[in-house]
Order: C-alpha cells, then sequence, then structure tokens
C-alpha cells in the first residue's frame, strides 16, 4: 500500500463508509454517534497520518460481547478481530493462594485454600530442663564418675582464686607501687619498663609456682580417695556443738560414701559426698561443689537440704564439714588466705542453718 494510493480520500463519502461498516460489524459506532473530536480528516498532505488513526479508530469501536465470544451458536465475523476477549468479571475465579502467604481474608473463601494452608500447626517449644536431686548409684557407675571429676575440677579452679588472692593482695599491690617508685629515682625510662616487665613476669612464675600444690590435690580425687573409710572429724565450734578437742581419725565399716548429685536435665551441675557415722548419728561432708556456671543460684543449698533429708532418714541427728574436706588445703601462707576463710565460714554458715531448719520440721511433725 502506497501514499499516493489514498490521495483520493478526501473524496470520499465518509459517512457512506460509516454506514457500510455499521451493517456489517457487531459493535462498530459509526462517526455521526462518535464525539466530534474523534471524527477523522484525511487531506493529501496527511494521508499516512490519518490512515493510522482510522485504523486505530477501527480498532477501538471493534467490541465483541462475552456472549459471541463465549457461546458457540454464534457466528464469528468474518471480519479480523481482536484476539484479546473482553472478560466479564463474573467470569473471574479467585486466584489459588501463594505458599509464602499465612494470612487469610474473609473475602477469600477457606474452601479454596490448599489442605496445608487450613491445618494449624501447634508450635514446637524447646522444653525445659527439670532440675533434680538423687543418690548417684554405685553401679552404673556414671553418675559418680561425674561427680568427682566435678570435684576435682573445683579442687583445680582454687589455683586461680590462690593466684588473684596473691595479686591484689593490699600488700602486694604496696610493694609494686613503692619498688617501682624507688627504681624510677635511679633509672631512665626505657630501663624503668624493662625492668618493671622482667620483675612483673617472675613474680607471675612464682606465683603460677607455688600454686600448683592445687593441681596435685585435685589429682587425688579419685575412687581411692572415694572409698577411704578413714576420716577426720573434728567439733564444728562455729556451730557450738565441741570444745575444740584435737582431731580424730576413725573408720567403719557403716561408713559408705553417700554421692548426692544435682542434674540439670541430664546433665550433672552439682555433687556432694558424704559420709554416714552410725555410732555418732552424725553425716560428714567430705566434698560439695557446684559447676562454676550455676553458682549462687540456689543450688548448692538444695544440696545441703537434700544431704540432711537423707541423714535424718538413716537415723543421723547432725551433719557437718569434715575438718579435711576436699577444698581445705591449703598452699599459701595464712595471710593470702582470707577468701578461703570467707568461703570456709560461708559454707559452713548454711550447713548449719539447714540442720536448725531440719530439726525444725521435725520437731514439729
Amino acid at each position: 500500500i502506497r501514499v499516493s494510493d489514498f490521495e483520493s480520500l478526501s473524496d470520499w463519502d465518509l459517512d457512506g463508509v460509516d454506514k457500510t461498516f455499521g451493517d456489517n460489524v457487531p459493535g462498530y459506532r459509526s462517526t455521526s454517534s462518535m464525539p466530534s473530536f474523534i471524527t477523522l480528516h484525511l487531506s493529501t498532505s496527511h494521508a499516512n497520518i490519518g490512515f493510522t488513526a482510522f485504523l486505530t479508530t477501527l480498532r477501538s469501536n471493534l467490541h465483541l460481547s462475552t456472549s459471541s465470544i463465549l457461546s458457540p451458536s454464534q457466528p464469528s465475523s468474518a471480519i479480523s478481530t481482536p484476539t484479546t476477549p473482553a472478560f466479564s468479571a463474573a467470569a473471574l475465579q479467585y486466584p489459588a493462594p501463594s505458599h509464602l502467604s499465612i494470612s487469610t481474608s474473609d473475602s477469600l473463601p477457606l474452601n479454596l485454600l490448599p489442605a496445608a494452608m487450613t491445618t494449624t500447626t501447634p508450635l514446637v517449644q524447646d522444653e525445659i530442663p527439670e532440675l533434680t536431686y538423687n543418690i548417684a548409684p554405685a553401679e552404673p557407675a556414671d553418675d559418680r564418675i561425674e561427680a568427682l571429676k566435678l570435684i576435682a575440677d573445683s579442687v583445680a579452679q582454687q589455683r586461680q582464686a590462690a593466684s588473684k588472692a596473691v595479686i591484689i593482695h593490699p600488700a602486694t599491690l604496696s610493694a609494686t607501687v613503692a619498688l617501682t617508685a624507688i627504681m624510677a629515682r635511679f633509672m631512665e625510662v626505657s630501663m624503668l619498663l624493662t625492668t618493671s616487665i622482667g620483675l612483673t613476669m617472675a613474680a607471675l612464675l612464682a606465683t603460677r609456682f607455688y600454686t600448683s600444690g592445687y593441681l596435685a590435690k585435685a589429682e587425688a580425687i579419685n575412687w581411692t580417695w572415694l572409698e577411704n573409710t578413714s576420716h577426720t572429724t573434728e567439733p564444728n565450734n562455729s556451730n557450738g556443738n565441741g570444745n575444740g578437742s584435737p582431731t580424730k581419725k576413725s573408720g567403719s565399716k557403716n561408713e559408705d560414701p553417700i554421692v548426692l548429685v544435682s542434674k540439670w536435665g541430664d546433665q550433672i551441675i552439682g555433687a556432694l559426698v558424704m559420709r554416714m557415722v552410725k555410732r555418732e548419728r552424725k553425716g560428714y561432708v567430705r566434698a560439695w561443689t557446684v559447676k562454676l556456671r550455676y553458682r549462687k543460684k540456689g543450688i548448692g543449698r538444695g544440696l545441703l537440704e537434700e544431704a540432711a533429708k537423707v541423714v535424718w532418714g538413716r537415723g543421723g541427728r547432725m551433719m557437718e564439714f569434715e575438718t579435711q574436706h576436699a577444698n581445705s588445703h591449703r598452699v599459701l601462707p595464712a595471710f593470702f588466705d582470707g577468701p578461703f576463710e570467707n568461703n570456709e565460714m560461708h559454707a559452713r554458715n548454711m550447713l548449719s542453718d539447714v540442720v536448725i531448719e531440719t530439726k525444725r520440721e521435725r520437731s514439729s511433725r
């Protein structure tokens, strides 16, 4: 098709063309019924633009109803029509819901949702472990082995506590400041720094050497220590139950070791080793410790309370710590034993409170 073929379009009767299309094409609107701004005016100089506008208007006017497209009995038009049918809102279906969506609205029927979307799955929460206290049996010996390891660790940890007691002791800090001030008067800055570093390293190595005795004591916590029938007893002056008599050793076949453990789930976090002396009607605590990260949470007191129940259940009427219990060893001069003595006093006071409460409960029954 050439533009020159349409040079005579200005002489055409457009009203006749509209009438011809209006009689043969369903839904076509003639130019007489269209607004004036859509009416085409073709000229020779603008034939190409006019032809394009004409085809655009023709396409927009070729509107087929939904029934003529969906009904098979309706005869098809001989004129080429747009391939995109016009659907009504009633023919639309709800789209399938996305599996990524977790919310539903009232406008979306639940019967259109997949079965996986309509089922409510309960949230699975991690079960909180239960804290329990029980006596570790002799067979199997797994709990007793873990309890001995925990006690040995507590003895070895005293090495760090002893080193800290030496380093931060007021006497140590005062001597360090005084020695540094004296050296500063006779040395240059570079020499002072070098000497100070050397002396500090030597002091740390000496502290490490003198506190190594706790490692040997930790290695001694084994089956031999547990099954040893001899024990040392000494009246506990802090409880007012003795007169300071000398230490004595005694042994009895009835002095079977009692190992109490506290479990957080399946993990042993606390241990207490006790020996019951029936002829004295007394229980002696040989070791008592809690794993470092669980201390100061009431677990240690719970172990003492359970131990008191065992003692009273077996006919005992008193409890106290052995003089040479697992954590009683000291490797430093008494000058540095202040923190250890404070811990010892705290433990004995706690045991005394537990004994008093147990006696009160038993007497009220």
